[in-house]
């Protein structure tokens, strides 16, 4: 049969075929940070239209919401955007209060064409709230339709059983099944009907093919991500989610179900979708401290990522100072699609005091991406002081204390002359740090003021005294004392409840992090401090560190603020230094004292100071020198009512009758903790 008539009927399908209604597919890269959307309304059921590349379903319950800062519910959803940080910065956001409890939104994406690589999906959420629903992310892959034919001449592909009634114009195809070379995507030049499309590049005539196109009224798979929950107040990445191969176009959507309670509303933010290469890996991170306490050996770790579908093997990263030479070392692997940290094993000398850049540097010998190969970072070195004899009562200036930057929320604490309603006065002099000199703190705070670095190899025992006024919230609002042996990385606090002197009212304080113990309570409620008072408390594990910050952390919870914390006159101090506490040399006279009680005193210390014995004396030895045998004798440990003269009708035993074992009497102090505290 002559092809020209066949070829006039085609022609004349295609031209009488009305324009499909569907989008173009969206060739990636796409990134969609909500900044060019309008606000939408913020109750619960309000219609949320969407002008961007994504849109809101129609066969969900309710809209996912355009917003800024604070959602209208306390304790749940994000106090600022991701991209920008502020609280003018959009999102967007499920609602969750009234009936939008239980509900799903779907939060739908655009065509996407994956005709030419492989395509990844990464954004940024935010889940905070006890009532936290769920959040996943759903693929609606290309449908597939067997039996089907195509023709060379025309580029007319037949398949009876599909439905190409959404296939749009530019949009693309896949076919599979191919036994003469026709697998692969093909671009769609026109839509004849519902089971037949005209495709762009010629193929070889042939049947018995499997098809696979988009059908915007397909099913959708579930759960190519999630379901995740959470109850976090931070945006969290992600992370790499491959959605195709390289194929036909497909779709995705974000599927959230709010909780059983209002505080579920979850957000995203700066959502991308890129292509996949096959050789790509990046620096995403320098680990490097804005500030540093001075010292020789410190260690250089950055995050590498491949993002490409090929392992990097044997990957060359460097790292230099201010500058100066290179240091190159060797990641063994990193596969396709991971994050790793790599820590140098040689370390960088910071023992020079004032600021340093770091240039860290992946090297791999093929790359899709050269730009972003390379990070740099700067910090400073900071100046490190004796901790011995450390005392700081402000009346200069900070001294060397200044708010903590690595706590992102805000804080009230102010360096000056307190003059609020109950905090009216500094311990000494002028100055204090308080939250807020003339005004209560804030809801929601979590600040802190932090220290120098101090070199406390000097102490054996070493002990922190402060003075300190608290009047909070009590129970959810306080403050706590802390310190850092890694600047800053971590942080452990001093002391424990219950332990010291005036040291921690509570332990269940809500606004502070886990173990939530700290100084909280105000008057109306009969557990203020009524004033300054010293708290002291040892502080054994920080005996010999070289590199040492204390902070003193304040948080408030969500609602109920009063005046808050005030600290002063902070010393640090060894109470035994130049002391041997565990033996004394006694000569015993026979003839001087040939029976009876002998009064040794107990190398004269002062006990009328609590603090400073703390968890200090735990043994006291006495040795025998004299003349006596010492199967002759006993000896017995005594504390003196503070007369200065030994009466066992005053005194306290402190032990039972000892005997001498080669001329050594030891008495274990550490069942009468609580007596010398």
């Amino acid at each position: 049969m002559p092809h020209r008539p066949l070829l006039a009927s085609i022609s004349l399908v295609v031209a009488l075929l009305a324009p499909n209604a569907y989008a173009q597919p969206f060739a990636p890269p796409l990134l969609e940070d909500f900044e060019a959307e309008a606000t939408c309304g913020t109750s619960c059921g309000n219609a949320c239209v969407l002008n961007g590349l994504f849109e809101n379903a129609l066969d969900d319950s309710s809209d996912w919401t355009v917003d800024t800062g604070t959602t209208v519910s306390g304790g749940t959803g994000p106090t600022n955007d991701h991209t920008l940080g502020t609280g003018s910065g959009k999102y967007v956001y499920t609602e969750a209060s009234g009936s939008c409890t239980n509900d799903t939104l779907h939060l739908v994406g655009p065509l996407l064409d994956a005709s030419q690589t492989p395509l990844k999906l990464q954004f940024w959420y935010h889940m905070l709230g006890n009532n936290q629903g769920t959040l996943s992310v759903d693929l609606q892959e290309p449908a597939s339709a067997s039996g089907a034919s195509v023709d060379a001449g025309s580029g007319l592909l037949i398949a009876a059983a599909a439905d190409f009634s959404g296939v749009v114009v530019g949009g693309h195809v896949e076919i599979v099944g191919s036994v003469l070379g026709n697998d692969g995507v093909y671009e769609v030049a026109a839509v004849a009907s519902s089971t037949e499309v005209v495709l762009v590049e010629p193929v070889v005539t042939e049947g018995g093919l499997i098809v696979e196109y988009h059908d915007p009224d397909g099913p959708w798979t579930l759960d190519a991500w999630g379901p995740t929950t959470d109850d976090l107040n931070q945006w969290q990445d992600s992370g790499q989610i491959i959605l195709t191969d390289v194929g036909a176009d497909l779709r995705f959507r974000f599927r959230g179900i709010t909780g059983n309670g209002f505080a579920s509303d979850m957000a995203l933010d700066d959502i991308s979708v890129t292509a996949v290469e096959d050789n790509e890996v990046s620096l995403q991170a320098l680990d490097v401290l804005a500030e540093t306490c001075a010292g020789p050996d410190t260690a250089i770790t950055v995050t590498v990522l491949n993002d490409g579908l090929l392992d990097a093997v044997d990957l060359d990263v460097s790292y230099s100072i201010n500058g100066g030479p290179a240091v190159v070392e060797t990641i063994p692997l990193v596969a396709s699609f991971t994050t790793i940290d790599f820590t140098f094993a040689t370390p960088v000398d910071l023992s020079t005091v004032g600021p340093f850049e770091v240039t860290a540097e992946v090297l791999p010998p093929v790359d899709a991406d050269l730009g972003n190969n390379l990070l740099t970072a700067n910090g400073v070195v900071l100046p490190t002081m004796a901790a011995d004899g450390y005392f700081e009562d402000f009346e200069a200036g900070p001294g060397d204390w200044g708010l903590d930057s690595s706590l992102t929320t805000s804080t009230s604490f102010e360096l000056g002359a307190p003059a609020d309603d109950v905090i009216n006065s500094a311990a000494s002099g002028a100055n204090a740090w308080v939250t807020g000199l003339t005004a209560n703190y804030a809801n929601n705070e979590l600040g802190a003021v932090i220290g120098p670095c101090m070199d406390f190899t000097a102490l054996a025992n070493p002990q922190v005294e402060m003075q300190v006024w608290w009047e909070a919230e009590n129970s959810w609002d306080g403050a706590v004392l802390q310190y850092t042996l890694d600047d800053g990385v971590t942080w452990e606090q001093v002391g424990a409840i219950g332990t010291g002197s005036n040291w921690y009212t509570d332990g269940t304080i809500g606004g502070l992090p886990a173990p939530q113990e700290g100084w909280t309570g105000r008057n109306n409620t009969g557990n203020g401090s009524g004033g300054w008072v010293l708290a002291s408390h040892s502080a054994p594990e920080l005996a010999g560190e070289t590199a040492v910050r204390l902070r003193v952390l304040f948080g408030s919870d969500s609602s109920v603020n009063d005046d808050g914390f005030a600290f002063d006159d902070l010393a640090i101090l060894d109470p035994f230094q130049g002391l041997t506490v565990t033996e004394r040399a006694v000569q015993v006279i026979p003839d001087v004292h040939p029976a009876g009680e002998l009064e040794i005193p107990a190398l004269g210390l002062d006990l009328s100071n609590a603090s400073h014995l703390e968890s200090v004396l735990q043994e006291l030895s006495v040795t025998l020198t004299g003349t006596l045998d010492e199967d002759d004798l006993l000896a017995e440990l005594w504390l003196d009512d503070g007369d200065g003269s030994f009466d066992p009708s005053l005194d306290l035993s402190l032990s039972g009758l000892e005997a001498f074992v080669a001329g050594r009497a030891t008495f274990d102090l550490a069942a009468h903790a609580a007596l010398l505290t």
